[in-house]
C-alpha cells in the first residue's frame, strides 16, 4: 500500500472508533553464527531506519497516532544481548556489594562496587560520577543506581560486555534511535518501543528509559508523552520492571508512558530456558498472568488517578476488563 492507501483505510477505521498502529514490524533474532554478524551493516540498518522516518510522517496526517518500533531491527541483536548481560551483571553486583542487604548502598559500598567492575585506574572518573550522583550524601537504592547508570551510559557502555565494534555499533544504534525519537517529537507522533525476547528486554528497557527521560518531560509544547514502553506480562519480573520505571518517573519529572501485552515468545522463551537451564521467565499458568496483566492495569489506573499520569495498556483479552478490580477504578468506566 501507498502512504495514501494507508491514510485512506486508518481515516475510514477512525470513523469507527478504532485506530491504528504503523510499522515495518523487522525484528532479528540471534544468529547462531556469530561470524556472520550484522554489526557493521550500516545501510542495512540505515534503511529501515528510514523506513520509521517514512512512517512517522505518515501518521502525522492523523491526530493522536502511533508508530511501533522493534529496536532488533535497527542493529544486530548481539548488541542488545551483551549490553543485557551486562546489566545484569550490574544488578547482581548491587546485591553482592550490598552488604547490610537493606536494599540500599552506601557511597562506600557503591564506589568499591563500581571500581571492582570497571577498575582502579577509572577511580577518578568514579568519584566524580558519585559525586554528581550523591550531593546529598543519601543512601543509593536500586532506582537511584538505575539513574546513575542511565546518566553515564558512555562510561558504562565503555566497560561493558562490549568490545571495539559492539561499541561503535551501540552508538550508531542510539543515533539511529535519537533520529526516529527526534522526528517523532517533531511531528507529534507517539513510539511504542516494542517487547522482545528476555535476553534483549533489560537492554531495551535501558534504551526506552534513556528515550523517556529526554522525551516524555512535562513541557507546554508538548502534546504528551512521546515514548511508550511495552511490558510483557507474562513475565514473572514484569510487575516489579514496571513499578520501577514508573518510580523513575515520578522522582524525575517525566511522563510514564506504557503499552502492557500478555506476550508473544512463550514457546521459545521456554525451551531457551530448559536448554540453558535456568529458570522459566514465564507465569505459571494463564490465570497467572491474568492476574499479573489486571495487577498492572489496576496499578496504573489508580497511579492515573492520583497523579494524572499518561497510560496506554493495550487489551488483548476482552475478559479484563471485567475484572472487578479494574472495572470498579473510576477511571474505567
Amino acid at each position: 500500500e501507498t502512504d495514501e492507501e494507508c491514510i485512506d483505510t486508518m481515516s475510514k477505521l477512525r470513523k469507527y472508533h478504532i485506530g491504528s498502529i504503523l510499522g515495518p514490524s523487522i525484528e532479528t533474532d540471534l544468529n547462531q553464527d556469530e561470524s556472520s554478524s550484522d554489526i557493521e551493516n550500516d545501510e542495512k540498518f540505515n534503511q529501515v531506519t528510514n523506513n520509521y522516518l517514512s512512517c512517522i510522517k505518515t501518521m502525522s496526517k492523523l491526530p493522536n497516532s502511533f508508530v511501533a518500533v522493534k529496536i532488533t531491527g535497527l542493529s544486530d541483536p548481539l548488541i542488545l544481548k551483551n549490553l543485557t548481560l551486562t546489566l545484569n551483571s550490574l544488578n547482581k553486583a548491587f546485591d553482592q556489594f550490598d552488604n547490610d542487604q537493606d536494599g540500599t548502598l552506601r557511597k562506600s559500598e557503591l564506589k568499591n562496587l563500581f571500581v571492582n567492575i570497571f577498575g582502579e585506574s577509572e577511580s577518578r572518573l568514579i568519584e566524580r560520577v558519585l559525586n554528581k550522583a550523591d550531593s546529598d550524601n543519601k543512601l543509593i537504592d536500586r532506582l537511584d543506581y538505575f539513574k546513575i547508570l542511565l546518566d553515564n551510559r558512555d562510561f558504562m557502555i565503555k566497560h561493558s560486555m562490549l568490545n571495539q565494534k559492539m561499541i561503535k555499533a551501540f552508538n550508531q544504534l542510539s543515533t539511529r534511535l535519537e533520529q526516529i525519537s527526534k522526528t517523532a517529537y517533531q511531528y507529534n507522533v507517539k513510539l511504542l518501543i516494542d517487547a522482545e525476547q528476555t535476553y534483549f528486554q533489560p537492554a531495551i528497557d535501558y534504551v526506552a528509559m534513556g528515550l523517556s527521560l529526554k522525551y516524555n518531560k512535562f513541557t507546554d509544547e508538548n502534546n504528551g508523552p512521546i515514548i511508550f514502553n511495552t511490558y510483557q506480562m507474562y513475565l514473572k519480573d514484569s510487575s516489579s520492571r514496571l513499578k520501577r520505571d514508573y518510580e523513575l518517573s515520578r522522582r524525575n519529572k517525566f511522563v510514564f508512558a506504557a503499552k502492557l501485552v500478555r506476550g508473544a515468545y512463550m514457546t521459545s522463551e521456554r525451551l531457551i530456558a530448559n536448554e540453558s537451564g535456568y529458570p522459566d521467565p514465564i507465569h505459571d499458568s494463564l490465570e497467572d498472568t491474568h492476574e499479573s496483566y489486571n495487577g498492572a492495569v489496576t496499578f496504573l489506573l489508580s497511579e492515573l488517578y492520583k497523579s494524572k499520569k499518561n497510560l496506554e495498556a493495550k487489551n488483548v483479552n476482552d475478559g479484563s476488563i471485567y475484572d472487578s478490580n479494574i472495572s470498579n477504578n473510576p477511571l474505567a468506566s
